[in-house]
């Protein structure tokens, strides 16, 4: 008797989540490569209840007072969440406590900042990706900010920066096409670097996967998902056509893990996200009403309950979806030029979003 699709995926997922349990990355590399996958029903996947609760409400704060211009990253500190840190085309680095009282300036640095990830396992330290072609590693100590480490491989702007979460590794993607992946002695604070590589034309995301075996990569006028094994270092490609086919109808300008670790955030040029399910070229869900295009720089992100996303839209707002039914359960406006960075609190029901308007703003959720 003939398998019924949802049988298959049924089995798919089942192996797919064994090899994840075993940690048998090298034989879930090989079989995501050979499968045929042109079977997959992305309804059948199961997804978290709907709780319409948890969407965008409230106006907290407003500070307009923190850079002379463009905030261009926004992180809650992990380890004093309490606190935030902020980077703007000023040049400079802000550490500010979520009254607005400003701790610790930094800067100026040699070039804007684009992108600021904060160490999840050592406190104070951060990774920084710069119009400069450079990435840095730099840590807050004694109430200042310093640099511990330059690098300058790239040939132009470090869009992104990532830390693993295991903290030991980080990467950097630039638009000429390449990232490159350092490694942190966690004793020594000393750090080197391991792979340079090329993915297509001009990369613009990269995220590790929760169990930190992965580099996930993609890069415009790509249609595929780059799963780069960080044992190996080999590339397994899934396409994230559901037809299978090879025109590439959007590019993906960021990536974000849940962090259960199931699914896949991308956002694309195209006014869409779409939920992958991780390691396969699954579509869970697709999310549509915010505004994105060539030019754009989307920046997204989870609920702490994985229920909710939030992501930026180039009309000024946010926009909240519910992950269960794809709906649009909020849209945020008060920001008057286009937000530039969104982060949540680790615990708390904030929202903190930054904005070419040059404030940063926070909201109740």
């Amino acid at each position: 008797m003939e398998e019924s699709g949802e049988d298959e995926l049924e089995r798919f997922n089942q192996f797919v989540s064994y090899l994840n349990e075993k940690n048998l990355f090298k034989t879930l590399d090989c079989f995501l490569e050979e499968y045929d996958t042109s079977f997959m029903i992305p309804e059948a996947v199961d997804l978290p209840k709907e709780d319409d609760s948890a969407c965008i409400k409230t106006l907290k704060s407003t500070f307009s007072d923190l850079h002379s211009t463009s905030v261009l990253s926004i992180n809650f500190d992990i380890h004093s969440p309490q606190n935030l840190l902020t980077t703007s085309s000023d040049k400079y680095l802000k550490l500010f406590s979520m009254d607005g009282n400003l701790i610790s300036s930094g800067g100026p640095f040699s070039s804007p900042i684009i992108s600021l990830a904060v160490n999840p396992v050592i406190p104070n330290l951060y990774a920084i990706g710069s119009m400069d072609f450079t990435n840095s590693l730099v840590q807050y100590v004694d109430g200042s900010f310093n640099v511990l480490k330059n690098w300058k491989i790239h040939t132009k702007y470090v869009i992104q920066v990532k830390w693993s979460r295991d903290g030991t590794l980080y990467a950097a993607a630039s638009r000429d096409g390449s990232f490159t992946l350092y490694r942190l002695n966690l004793d020594t604070m000393e750090s080197e670097m391991i792979l340079h590589s090329t993915v297509g034309s001009c990369i613009e995301a990269i995220e590790f996967t929760k169990d930190s075996k992965h580099l996930i990569v993609t890069s415009r006028d790509d249609n595929y998902l780059h799963y780069i094994n960080l044992e190996t270092l080999k590339d397994v490609q899934l396409n994230m056509n559901s037809l299978g086919d090879d025109y590439v109808s959007f590019n993906v300008l960021d990536l974000n893990c849940s962090d259960d670790g199931s699914s896949l955030l991308v956002s694309t040029d195209k006014n869409r996200a779409i939920l992958f399910q991780t390691h396969t070229p699954i579509q869970k869900r697709n999310f549509y009403g915010f505004l994105s295009d060539d030019w754009s720089i989307p920046r997204a992100t989870f609920s702490n309950d994985n229920q909710f996303i939030y992501t930026t839209s180039q009309d000024n707002s946010i926009y909240a979806y519910a992950i269960q039914n794809e709906k649009l359960v909020s849209q945020i406006t008060g920001h008057t030029g286009v937000v530039r960075d969104i982060s949540v609190h680790p615990t708390l029901n904030i929202l903190a979003s930054c904005s070419y308007d040059k404030t940063v703003k926070l909201w109740e959720i």
